[in-house]
């Protein structure tokens, strides 16, 4: 609605508005004033009422001076919020700075490094894999991933999108384990299966995109390659962006992803039971990849996991220990989940996943640094060191963060 028929339909005159406007100013900002005691004594009158039988139970309630309540001195302000970094030019003025500075430049230290390295090769120094179940529990709370409700998928629908003489591919909503619906896209060959494959999209990709029926991108089509192959591919959707909160059900946003891939297994398990005996891969790029090592290590039904710019990217310590500082993120105070990170990354995620076949792919040029040729390293020793050489596979490319079908399919066929 234009703006002089809003006030024509409301009966003010612009006029009148504007000598109104100069009139109350005064009083609106003496209001503004006392807004923050005028609201504060309200609510302390409202909350006095609403609890007036457990208040008086207790003997009464005493009255304190709030006038400071939400202040912040701003000489106590050195760290910028909106950068998530140490603002410097405040810190020169902070009051604290030495201890700030002492305590910033050790955790930037070889020293901070190797406390880290110390903690993961005391945990691992006894580590027995035919007896991990402790190790697998602990990884699961650190991740943020319960099975406390057990994997379910339920009330499935499915609609034919593509049909041709290889394929048919089919578009599925199913509820999974916590009753709300999911979403995959599904590949079946027209020939005899030769196993299945749980194909993960990377973020800001989606499921579509890898199966090959919405825009390419980087994830360069992996599913639609299994397909191609005769594999039954699974694609389900996983978010993207992380804006969903699943803390509510003791979820992190991870733990949600792996939640409902695990119940897709559950659907694959019932559609599929003999193909999944003999062969079923889980295989995924990027935050994809990261998801289908932890697919890996839970679920029992898998026998291969291909890790394509996952793990072998680095991890906490060894970026560190390769830069000799934590150049990025160093100054976050959101790093929640760094005990995961000192004992559940890098090469320990392939310790967990041993002895099952695992193919890591990575490009020379994916994160440009010496750590991943040192997990290459360690894991294959660890792999070796057990007599189970023959299921690693290293599928090296020349590329940076996107997969290499071709190369890491060769490698699952030499198994």
């Amino acid at each position: 609605m234009p703006f002089k028929k809003l006030f024509l339909n409301l009966n003010i005159k612009p006029l009148n508005l504007f000598l109104s406007i100069i009139i109350l100013t005064p009083f609106l900002y003496t209001f503004s004033r006392y807004r923050g005691p005028i609201l504060r004594k309200g609510n302390k009158i409202y909350l006095s009422l609403k609890h007036k039988k457990y208040i008086e139970k207790l003997g009464d309630i005493n009255s304190v001076d709030s006038t400071m309540e939400g202040k912040i001195a701003n000489s106590n302000r050195y760290y910028d919020d909106h950068k998530n970094k140490i603002n410097f030019d405040k810190l020169k003025n902070y009051r604290f700075r030495k201890s700030v500075i002492s305590a910033n430049d050790f955790f930037k230290s070889k020293n901070a490094i190797n406390i880290g390295l110390n903690l993961r090769n005391q945990f691992w120094e006894n580590y027995d894999y035919l007896n991990n179940g402790d190790e697998i529990n602990k990884f699961k709370l650190l991740i943020g991933y319960h099975d406390l409700i057990f994997p379910n998928i339920k009330d499935c629908s499915l609609i034919l999108v593509e049909k041709n003489l290889k394929f048919s591919i089919y578009d599925i909503y199913c509820k999974n384990r916590y009753n709300f619906p999911v979403r995959a896209f599904i590949g079946i060959p027209s020939k005899q299966a030769k196993g299945v494959v749980l194909a993960i999209h990377g973020k800001n990709s989606g499921p579509d995109n890898i199966i090959g029926i919405a825009e390419n991108d980087y994830n360069k089509k992996f599913a639609s390659g299994w397909l191609e192959k005769e594999f039954i591919t699974l694609s389900p959707w996983v978010n993207p962006e992380h804006g969903i909160n699943p803390n509510l059900a003791g979820l992190s946003a991870p733990g949600l992803d792996l939640s409902n891939l695990l119940d897709w297994i559950e659907f694959l398990k019932f559609n599929y039971p003999n193909k999944i005996k003999s062969n079923l891969i889980v295989h995924g790029l990027s935050y994809g990849s990261l998801l289908a090592e932890y697919v890996g290590i839970i679920s029992n039904n898998v026998s291969c996991v291909i890790s394509s710019g996952g793990a072998a990217r680095g991890s906490l310590l060894l970026r560190a220990k390769y830069n000799n500082n934590l150049k990025k993120g160093s100054d976050s105070k959101y790093n929640y989940d760094t005990f995961r990170k000192i004992l559940f990354d890098g090469p320990s995620l392939y310790k967990l996943i041993f002895p099952k076949k695992l193919i890591i792919s990575i490009g020379i040029r994916d994160r440009e640094n010496n750590a991943k040729f040192e997990i290459i390293d360690d894991i294959s020793a660890f792999y070796s060191k057990y007599g189970f050489k023959n299921n690693l596979k290293i599928n090296l490319h020349d590329g940076a963060h996107i997969p290499d079908f071709d190369g890491e399919y060769k490698s699952f066929i030499s198994f």
